[in-house]
């Protein structure tokens, strides 16, 4: 509805006209109007002008003045305000907690709405866009961060007065309080069990089809002879086995199943690998004659043969573990466990698959890391990921490395003072989905005195079979923030009741881990879990997956012999002191001591004290001693590490006590003598 003007004498329509719901005239435009509801001069045309009407003949004609009199009336006397419709489904979080909607005010008759902050919300601020009604809430960092509600009130107006509003409660300006919520902005998972029927007993090893739209997984089918693949949508549905029927001469239980990205083929083992060497795992590749959604007639399980050929003196102690195929399809990497004099090294390999009619063989194997466990490639096929088992970065600890395969540069990708060991990368390489005993405290009594590993007091090992069942819990952490410190989002069971058990693999699209759990008291009851991701971008696959040729920096598996892992040699610390070793040696007794004197590598951790190993050979019997105690810059006295000839045999038990305290926070490990 278009606003009555009252006109100025002598003028004509357009001149110095303003609407009842407009601005406040000046005085000079109040001087010049005429009090009468209508000016004399539209009253005179409103008059005349029917009687010189030049339209059709016998048409009949609304006096303009009848309408401009009704439209008056109903103006002055029947104005409807505009009414709410506001609507907090429809708003929209987006970066950094901001809330986006409209308030959802609507005029009957059309006016232009106008929009008043009456009371501002209480943890942010809002801009309100007077044109459309929208508004945009900002909420402050902290309450981003902590999430909850919130509102603000606005009063909203089309600025028309009507008699009408004398009797109303709002006088025709409507107030109304618009609550939000915000979501934390924090990183965070929301959990569910896949479903599974009863007679699906021992559900593991879960990984996501190519898709992502479905898992494959391991489990023993009720009255079964050996575990089996399965395939089953994130809902339960569509559950099919998909190794049922296939080789059936192989017994061994089928497990650890990881479907490539071609979206046709299973890489999986068979067997039981052993934890301490010796008993190996086989592995296959399972060929799904129309794609792993169906595995049809026609599938077929092939062998993958790796390489057993070795340089003289190297003995091959167990030939594969944990194998991996990268996202090219083309290229696989795998541990082996090789000895060769009075050293016994997890060697790391990348090779090609080259397929027969009976099976693949894994060719021109490259070593890519020695001292570790290959553990996956990285979503471009450009690294792999290998697990430290020496404390190649801090006394007692064990970690994950990258490798770059095209120049053989290793760098560090966690930093956690606990056991890291299981890792799989995000598609867009920023996030990592962890095993770990991060927050346990199993190997910080050792470790959170930090130095490097100046003699070989091997704790990793003895502490893997002591905790194994509890080890490698799952975690996501950003890349960034695992290297400054923080321990991520966990992803297991908040009640403690079920256990995280590796791999965690992440979904195609990056919103998504999945991973397997077994209850903390019935080692055979086990599930399929799905994490679900919010505020953290995982990204998707990206389009250049090639893995690089290796041949320019990483020998032939053929011509390594390994060797024992170097120990760090005396050194200064990186920000002040020194650390001084000798090694003395009686027949084949090894002694290697270590003297701190204001050893500091950590900034405000300043080392006195020494600490040492007596070991043979093949350290399968080592020794270990320290007495260190622990300053602040101030010399305040912030800690110590302690321990009284504590054994370890085979790597693999320890009896004896290590014990470290630094800044009140008292940790052991080990066991009393």
């Amino acid at each position: 509805m278009k606003p009555f003007h009252r006109t100025a004498p002598g003028a004509n329509d357009s001149s110095s006209s303003v609407g009842v719901s407009g601005r406040p005239r000046s005085a000079t435009e109040s001087a010049a109007v005429t009090p009468t509801p209508v000016g004399i001069a539209r009253v005179a045309a409103s008059v005349t002008n029917p009687l010189i009407d030049t339209g059709p003949a016998g048409k009949p004609v609304e006096p303009p003045f009848a309408s401009a009199l009704l439209a008056w009336v109903r103006r002055s006397f029947f104005n409807k305000s505009p009414s709410l419709h506001y609507d907090p489904t429809i708003n929209v979080q987006a970066q950094y907690g901001v809330v986006t909607g409209n308030i959802g005010a609507v005029d009957p008759e059309g006016d232009v709405i106008a929009y008043k902050l009456v009371k501002g919300p209480q943890h942010g601020i809002v801009t309100i866009d007077q044109a459309s009604g929208s508004f945009t809430y900002t909420p402050d960092l902290d309450y981003a961060q902590a999430g909850g509600s919130d509102s603000f009130v606005v009063k909203v107006t089309d600025n028309v007065w009507s008699v009408r509003d004398l009797f109303r409660w709002d006088h025709g300006s409507r107030k109304a309080v618009i609550g939000l919520s915000v979501d934390s902005i924090l990183p965070s998972a929301q959990r569910f069990v896949v479903p599974l029927p009863d007679d699906i007993l021992q559900p593991q090893n879960a990984a996501f089809t190519a898709d992502g739209q479905a898992l494959v997984f391991r489990a023993t089918p009720a009255g079964g002879t050996r575990s089996e693949i399965y395939r089953v949508n994130l809902d339960g549905t569509g559950l099919q086995c998909l190794t049922a029927g296939l080789a059936p001469d192989l017994t061994t239980n089928l497990s650890k199943p990881f479907v490539f990205d071609d979206g046709n083929r299973v890489l999986l083992s068979a067997g039981t690998q052993s934890d301490s060497g010796g008993e190996t795992a086989d592995h296959y590749i399972l060929e799904c004659a129309g794609g792993v959604s169906s595995c049809g007639a026609g599938s077929t399980l092939l062998q993958i043969r790796v390489p057993t050929t070795v340089a003289p003196g190297v003995t091959v102690i167990q030939k594969e573990r944990e194998l991996r195929v990268a996202p090219d399809g083309i290229h696989v990497g795998f541990t082996q466990l090789l000895g060769a004099g009075t050293a016994t090294q997890l060697v790391s390999s990348v090779g090609t698959l080259q397929r027969s009619d009976t099976g693949y063989d894994v060719e021109d194997a490259r070593v890519v890391y020695v001292g570790g466990e290959l553990k996956n490639f990285t979503p471009d096929g450009k690294g792999v990921m290998v697990t430290d088992f020496s404390g190649k970065y801090e006394a007692g600890n064990a970690d994950d490395v990258l490798v770059d395969l095209g120049s053989g540069r290793v760098s560090r990708i966690t930093g956690n003072l606990d056991y890291d060991e299981s890792v799989d990368m995000s598609p867009n390489g920023e996030w990592l989905a962890v095993g770990s005993s991060r927050t346990r405290d199993y190997l910080t009594p050792m470790s959170q005195i930090v130095r490097p590993t100046f003699v070989p007091a091997y704790v990793v090992f003895p502490t893997f079979q002591a905790k194994k069942g509890t080890l490698n819990q799952a975690w996501v952490v950003s890349r960034e923030g695992e290297l400054a410190g923080e321990n991520g989002v966990f992803l297991g069971d908040p009640s403690g009741a079920y256990i995280s058990v590796p791999v965690a693999n992440w979904s195609p699209d990056g919103d998504s881990i999945a991973f397997w759990e077994r209850s903390s008291t019935d080692p055979t009851d086990t599930r399929l879990v799905v994490a679900q991701l919010h505020n953290i971008d995982g990204g998707t696959m990206p389009s250049d997956i090639a893995t690089p040729d290796t041949s320019s920096w990483a020998p032939a598996l053929s011509t390594v012999v390994p060797k024992q892992t170097p120990l760090e040699p005396s050194r200064a610390g990186r920000v002040g002191g020194r650390a001084d070793v000798v090694t003395t040696k009686n027949g084949n007794i090894t002694t290697t001591v270590v003297t701190y004197t204001d050893f500091e590598d950590e900034s405000g951790m300043i080392l006195n004290g020494s600490e040492s190993t007596t070991n043979n050979p093949t350290y399968t019997n080592i020794t270990y001693s320290a007495n260190i105690t622990v300053t602040g810059f101030d010399g305040t006295e912030r800690g110590y590490l302690t321990a009284e000839n504590v054994k370890i045999v085979n790597q693999l038990s320890m009896t004896g006590t290590v014990e470290s305290s630094l800044d009140g926070n008292h940790l052991t490990m080990g066991t009393p003598v």
